[in-house]
C-alpha cells in the first residue's frame, strides 16, 4: 500500500472511531454562472451542493485581538476520499452541521493529496 492509501486508511480510521466526536457535516454551496440568458439579460447561475465528512482543526473566532486578520477563521480538514466535489475553490461557501457559515479564503492540500485544509472567513 501507497503512502496514499495508508493516509486514507488511517484518517478515515480515526473519523469514524477516535475522531467521531469532532467529525461534522461540511455542505459546500457553489454558484456557476453559465450563458447568458438574453431573456433575463443576464447569465443563468446553477447551485450546487455537495455534503461531506470534515473535522475543524482551528477555530480562531470569537478571538478579540486587535488588528488579528485571522479573527473569525476557521480551519476545515477533509479527507480525500470523502470530498463529493471535484476540487475545492475560493470563494466557495460552505455550512458546519447546518449552524456556521463561511467562505474559503484559501486552501492547502498536504503532499501526497490524502487531505485538503480549507481556511474560511465568516461572513
Amino acid at each position: 500500500m501507497g503512502l496514499y492509501a495508508d493516509l486514507q486508511t488511517d484518517i478515515s480510521d480515526a473519523f469514524d472511531n477516535d475522531l467521531v466526536d469532532a467529525v461534522k457535516t461540511l455542505t459546500l454551496i457553489r454558484e456557476d454562472t453559465g450563458v447568458y440568458n438574453p431573456a433575463t439579460g443576464s447569465p443563468d447561475i446553477t447551485t450546487s451542493e455537495y455534503i461531506m465528512r470534515c473535522v475543524v482543526t482551528s477555530d480562531k473566532t470569537g478571538e478579540n485581538l486587535d488588528n488579528d486578520s485571522s479573527l473569525d477563521a476557521v480551519e476545515i480538514l477533509i479527507l480525500d476520499s470523502d470530498k463529493t466535489v471535484s476540487e475545492f475553490k475560493l470563494g466557495d461557501t460552505v455550512t458546519i452541521d447546518d449552524l456556521y457559515d463561511y467562505v474559503v479564503s484559501g486552501l492547502e492540500t498536504d503532499p501526497v493529496s490524502a487531505t485538503h485544509t480549507l481556511i474560511c472567513r465568516k461572513f
